[in-house]
């Protein structure tokens, strides 16, 4: 049964069906789709009329409560000024289920783990010291010194040192490819997961070893003299890299491995000499591969995760300057 709205009134008898409501309670009818039918109706309520207080019309709305769950058979007549009533409206089934209750459960925050760095610099060699920190965002520039134009930053995540040899694919859209020895006692090394850095931390038993993967990288664009007002808006520059795919092949008795997913890059990188003698390291990178704009500073995060994917770690990757021209 409707409840007993303020605006509506309850009739004692269907006007054009008086003479059906000879009994105490008033019986009410009206037409069903099937215009042979009818159907009975517990009551008749009355709304005000077309005005200030039920609108102009021609769509009208009234709130009634309702029992949930019930079902309802409804139907419609209009009332004229004389107090003349039409014929009933078809009958119209109606049901009001409530909305379903939305349990809230609220995500624990929880505080990011510091910023700090993937190895323990005090066990890094004295010649490799311009290496380090392993971990950290280049400019990618091919033999000839050549900024990639398109992808011109680039995050080491391996070392490439144990290969036999590999063609650099900076400034190129080739894929990274290169011959490893399959007969050497680092087999690990025929899947590219096998060259992905691991921490060199010898003070830390727990952490020594432990892989870089998985990981997201991240960027912030950081003042300098071209731009001493920026957002400060943390970019993810990658997705979720827990495995690199890879091809293996011939030739010969070296193997060919190939990685056709364009994110990752090749090269060798050159710092002066130690004991006249030059300082390279030839490593994997990770391609920024959003845009980045002419003399704009970029500071670089890598997030190591855990196996559980829960973060780990938070690395800095240090920052670089794009270049304003060639």
């Amino acid at each position: 049964m409707l409840s007993r709205n303020s605006k509506l009134i309850l009739l004692s008898a269907f006007k054009p069906l008086q003479f059906a409501s000879v009994t105490p309670r008033p019986v009410f009818y009206g037409l069903l789709s099937d215009r042979k039918a009818v159907a009975i109706y517990d009551e008749w309520q009355l709304t005000p009329p077309v005005g200030p207080s039920f609108g102009p019309g021609p769509q009208f709305s009234i709130t009634a409560n309702v029992v949930p769950n019930v079902p309802y058979d409804i139907s419609i007549a209009a009332e004229d000024n004389q107090g003349n009533w039409g014929d009933a409206s078809a009958d119209w089934k109606f049901v009001w289920k409530p909305p379903p209750t939305i349990q809230t459960v609220l995500w624990p925050a929880r505080p990011l783990p510091p910023v700090k760095g993937f190895d323990d610099f005090q066990a890094v060699p004295f010649s490799l010291a311009p290496l380090y920190p392993r971990v950290k965002a280049v400019l990618l520039q091919n033999a000839n010194l050549q900024l990639d134009s398109h992808y011109p930053v680039g995050i080491r995540v391996g070392d490439l040192s144990p290969a036999l040899s590999f063609a650099s694919n900076i400034g190129t859209t080739n894929p990274v490819q290169y011959l490893i020895n399959p007969y050497s006692s680092s087999t690990k090394y025929i899947s590219p997961n096998g060259l992905i850095f691991a921490r060199n931390a010898p003070s830390d038993p727990t952490r020594n070893g432990q892989p870089l993967f998985p990981m997201v990288i991240y960027r912030q664009q950081i003042t300098n003299q071209n731009f001493p007002r920026v957002s400060g808006n943390l970019t993810q520059v990658t997705p979720l890299m827990d495995q690199i795919p890879y091809i293996r092949g011939g030739p010969g008795d070296a193997v060919r491995i190939t990685i056709p997913d364009l994110l990752m890059a090749a090269g060798t990188e050159s710092y002066g000499n130690f004991d006249q003698l030059p300082i390279t390291g030839s490593f994997l990178y990770v391609r920024d591969q959003q845009p980045v704009m002419l003399g704009a500073s970029y500071q670089y995060f890598v997030v190591r995760f855990e196996t559980n994917r829960e973060v780990s770690e938070i690395i800095s990757a240090g920052s670089v300057t794009i270049p304003n021209g060639p």
